[in-house]
């Protein structure tokens, strides 16, 4: 993990190691989630599965998704640093000072 994570959601690109153990990286230097972003160009979209290694100790939210929608997630935050990831519950009611990206 070459950047600080503690206390935000991690977000790294395939590559070689297994989901699971960028995952547990992610989780043992502080993050609270990670996003994993495919490095392929296929335009794939639904629910992709990210394999484990048998070992079910990763407690972190992760979630995998596609190229060109981790591109246009690495622009946003590119664009201001400071952007917050909101958790939405419903009924999603946000308050005046939350700050979302567009």
């Amino acid at each position: 993990i070459l950047n600080k994570v503690a206390g935000k959601i991690a977000i790294m690109h395939r590559g070689s190691c297994m989901f699971v153990e960028k995952v547990r990286n992610a989780e043992n230097a502080g993050a609270i989630g990670a996003v994993n972003i495919d490095n392929g160009e296929a335009a794939t979209s639904g629910v992709l599965a990210m394999s484990g290694d048998g070992t079910d100790d990763v407690k972190i939210p992760s979630l995998f998704i596609n190229k060109a929608d981790g591109t246009k997630l690495l622009e946003m935050y590119g664009r201001d640093s400071a952007m917050l990831v909101l958790e939405l519950r419903e009924p999603a009611t946000p308050k005046p000072e939350e700050k979302c990206g567009s």
